[in-house]
């Protein structure tokens, strides 16, 4: 349940209103062109723009606040919390900044700090967004409960979004409550046919219940929707479980074209190679498994080493 990294908050400041800038636009338009580097994801020359209009109105919480995102995106999160705790500091009711700083505190893994501030945020005002990051963030911790509270709430917030239903079929999952994952991923798909994260969750809940026949329609849909990896491998692993060896290998196939190295994709064709009685190949996915992994190298060896 990780959150996307690094939102950007492209704020609007009132700087016209100033009278230190009444005089001379440029801080104005120093601080709309700032604006325009966040859009065309020019990080740098935006940290240097706002702090241009920090140093002449330091009092405006917005640039403080744009800074530090800008300043994330180029993962310098000691000098982003700085700027977001100046404009926490200058406008303590901000609720971007405070949802901000905990964005920082969930990618540095410190999840008691984030669930703080994204419930300061959240008071301040309801945002569907940060609910779903305290979800995330209160799932860390283990607290599955009070995630799927956040999500309920979050859903409610905007009915029509699968993300609260896939991660509410997450915490249910991470709890073996297959039932509610069950019914969580099916309102997701329910909601948005064509999301492959939904369908993805739900081939995993039949999978770790050894109903592999179920698990690879989901599996399969997820493929088509979103070329991955991740979705090759898992439907891979379900048609290996099936012993359709054939189209276990096509799809571990692909899974390594868009993932040379993964090791677990590399495992699993080896061991349909050893299923397949064919020593030379499954010895060729033992050679590119033993530098990256020598625990599994050694399990797909006792493997080849089986055949007869």
């Amino acid at each position: 349940m990780i959150p996307e990294t690094a939102r950007i908050l492209i704020i609007v400041g009132l700087l016209a209103g100033s009278s230190a800038m009444a005089d001379a636009q440029t801080p104005t338009q120093t601080f709309d062109s700032g604006l325009a580097d966040i859009r065309a994801e020019r990080w740098e020359a935006c940290v240097t723009k706002f702090r241009q209009v920090i140093a002449v109105e330091f009092s405006l919480p917005e640039s403080h606040l744009n800074l530090g995102a800008c300043l994330i995106r180029l993962k310098r999160t000691d000098e982003a919390l700085a700027a977001l705790e100046e404009a926490v500091r200058l406008r303590p009711a901000f609720g971007d900044a405070h949802a901000a700083i905990g964005d920082i505190h969930y990618d540095r893994e410190d999840y008691a700090r984030a669930v703080r501030a994204y419930r300061e945020a959240l008071r301040l005002r309801p945002k569907f967004i940060d609910l779903v990051y305290l979800g995330n963030a209160q799932g860390e911790l283990g607290h599955y409960n009070e995630a799927i509270a956040a999500y309920v709430n979050a859903a409610e917030l905007d009915p029509a979004k699968a993300l609260p239903h896939i991660q509410i079929g997450n915490a249910h999952h991470r709890q073996n409550n297959y039932p509610a994952a069950i019914d969580a991923y099916k309102k997701a798909i329910s909601l948005e046919p064509r999301n492959a994260l939904a369908h993805l969750g739900l081939g995993t809940v039949y999978y770790d219940q050894q109903k592999y026949a179920e698990s690879i329609p989901h599996y399969k849909r997820a493929s088509e929707l979103e070329e991955s990896a991740l979705a090759h491998q898992f439907l891979a692993d379900a048609y290996r479980m099936t012993n359709q060896l054939g189209l276990a290998i096509d799809h571990y196939t692909l899974a390594l074209g868009l993932d040379p190295k993964n090791a677990d994709v590399i495992y699993g064709l080896g061991l349909c190679y050893a299923a397949q009685n064919n020593r030379v190949l499954a010895r060729q996915q033992h050679g590119k498994l033993l530098p990256l992994d020598a625990e599994l190298a050694g399990k797909l060896l006792a493997e080849i080493n089986a055949i007869k």
